[in-house]
């Protein structure tokens, strides 16, 4: 026969277990779609030509030229890193939290 006790426990039991089934089943799915999903594909500029291949024009939304780390200039990482996180210079040790 099950007595209170038996049944504080199971329910218990269930609470402290739904939170870890929950992040189980939504890290499954959301693995499960960004593993389904194609390569990024960046917006590029339409380039408009005239007839002697001589470019006239670029229309775009956003503008996006592929550069190498190599490519950008030191200051430009420092001032990127400086914005997306005030702390990376003052305490280089410390792990970055998003």
């Amino acid at each position: 026969m099950i007595n209170k006790k038996n049944i504080a426990i199971i329910i218990f039991s269930a609470l402290l277990l739904a939170p870890f089934a929950f992040i189980v089943y939504t890290y499954t799915w959301s693995s499960a779609v960004l593993q389904n999903m194609g390569p990024v594909v960046q917006p590029i500029p339409t380039r408009i030509y005239d007839r002697n291949g001589t470019l006239i024009s670029m229309l775009y939304d956003e503008y996006r030229e592929y550069a190498s780390i190599n490519e950008i200039p030191e200051a430009v990482k420092k001032a990127f890193l400086s914005a997306k996180n005030s702390f990376f210079y003052r305490k280089p040790h410390s792990i970055s939290r998003g």
